[in-house]
């Protein structure tokens, strides 16, 4: 959820930023995988294929959601297979780190391949200039 957005209410879209489980009376931060906001996350950019592109805009967002992200998880809370997920998520704005972070990986998504997460991330382009700076405000810490 963009910051300052009006679906939710802050209490819970400040400190979630993406909602897990949507019921007809209840939303919820947490899934069926568990209460890991990773989960949240990887199951909004699952399964990755051309049309993940279209669903992960604007960059403004994915700037805030990553910032959000790298704020409330260490690197070992993930497990790879959803690990990979917010990787492809980082390529929007960071299509090399990306690269290199899903080449360490050991293992991806049984739904998935390592091939076709790394074909998505090396066809993402180059950011621009207004995505390089959204991403030096996050790494500034001044977007979340």
């Amino acid at each position: 959820m963009p910051e300052g957005g009006d679906v939710y209410p802050p209490r819970f879209a400040d400190r979630n930023k993406m909602v897990g489980v949507l019921g007809a009376l209840s939303t919820g931060a947490a899934t069926w995988f568990g209460p890991s906001p990773a989960y949240a996350h990887g199951i909004q950019i699952l399964p990755v294929t051309p049309a993940t592109e279209d669903l992960l805009r604007p960059s403004s967002f994915v700037a805030e959601d990553l910032a959000f992200l790298d704020k409330v998880l260490g690197d070992d809370d993930v497990e790879d297979a959803w690990k990979a997920f917010l990787i492809c998520e980082r390529a929007i704005l960071e299509p090399d780190r990306a690269w290199r972070a899903l080449m360490a990986l050991q293992t991806v998504d049984a739904g998935t391949s390592k091939s076709a997460l790394l074909y998505w991330v090396a066809t993402r382009p180059p950011p621009d200039e207004a995505t390089k700076a959204l991403l030096e405000r996050a790494k500034a810490g001044s977007l979340y």
